[in-house]
């Protein structure tokens, strides 16, 4: 299931390695407990004053076999 919800996040380190894990990990925190997965969407990375600068976007997304986001036992 396809949901409009991104999260964008930051991330700085001394290499592009750690800045860009540091934006994935922060922008996968941020995606709301309900949704089960991300699709990753992309990554910028910047130089500035010697170390990187990368943002990260992942997209929600909910793997499931119903049609609606609730689950059965929050329906009854």
């Amino acid at each position: 299931m396809w949901v409009s919800r991104s999260c964008s996040r930051r991330g700085c380190g001394w290499t592009e390695e750690t800045a860009t894990r540091q934006a994935l990990d922060r922008a996968l925190r941020g995606i709301a407990g309900r949704f089960n997965a991300a699709e990753f969407n992309s990554v910028r990375l910047m130089r500035f004053l010697g170390f990187y600068i990368a943002n990260a976007t992942v997209e929600a997304r909910q793997i499931q076999k119903n049609t609606s986001l609730d689950s059965i036992e929050e329906s009854l």
